[in-house]
């Protein structure tokens, strides 16, 4: 029996909103996690053409998102690694750290668990760690192209959850803040603010 039940997320948190926080707060009662752990990519390998966000502010808002929960908190191993950010090494660095009794939940969004045919040694990935895959309705996404992810892995390792879904993503709030329309309530107060102080997006 393990001693500890870590969750994890990686993203770009580009800026970090609710629907990131309300489906790890989910993640930590289904799964009774000890804690929940944020991993903001330092160069995420899909997005390297791409302007993002400097590190240091996307890891501020997530400081401000993760204040009022004693369980969450926020890991900067790709920042200290440097260069291009690939999951399966932030896992093979966290097994070393954490050693084989802490059992490892990395958290997944149904679209991206579709794309982990295109992420560096996906199976390797499932071998680190239980994939947590926050299930959608099952009309959103192709069944057969889930299976065949699936099968890419080591099966036992995935698992799904129903996830709480909040249709909300980055770039929607990027894009709001550039037209001079309301955030609100899609991010924290405390987001919402730093990102008007800092002139973000805009």
């Amino acid at each position: 029996m393990s001693d500890k039940k870590y969750g994890l997320i990686g993203g770009t948190f580009d800026p970090v909103h609710i629907g990131h926080l309300l489906n790890a707060q989910y993640a930590i009662e289904f799964l009774n996690l000890t804690n929940f752990f944020y991993i903001p990519a330092f160069i995420p390998p899909h997005k390297q053409d791409i302007f993002i966000t400097p590190y240091h502010h996307r890891v501020k808002m997530l400081e401000l998102a993760c204040l009022n929960n004693e369980k969450f908190a926020i890991l900067n191993l790709e920042r200290e690694r440097g260069g291009v950010s690939y999951t399966v090494e932030t896992l093979k660095e966290l097994r070393k750290l954490w050693g084989e009794k802490v059992e490892i939940y990395y958290l997944l969004g149904t679209d991206s668990f579709l794309e982990l045919p295109t992420w560096k040694n996906p199976r390797e990935i499932s071998s680190l760690a239980r994939l947590v895959v926050l299930m959608r309705n099952q009309n959103y996404y192709p069944l057969d192209d889930f299976k065949k992810v699936r099968d890419l892995l080591v099966p036992s390792s995935v698992m799904e959850i129903p996830g709480r879904v909040i249709d909300i993503r980055a770039s929607e709030i990027r894009k709001r803040v550039k037209l001079g329309l309301s955030i609100k309530y899609m991010v924290t107060k405390e987001v919402e603010d730093y990102i008007y102080t800092n002139k973000l997006y805009s």
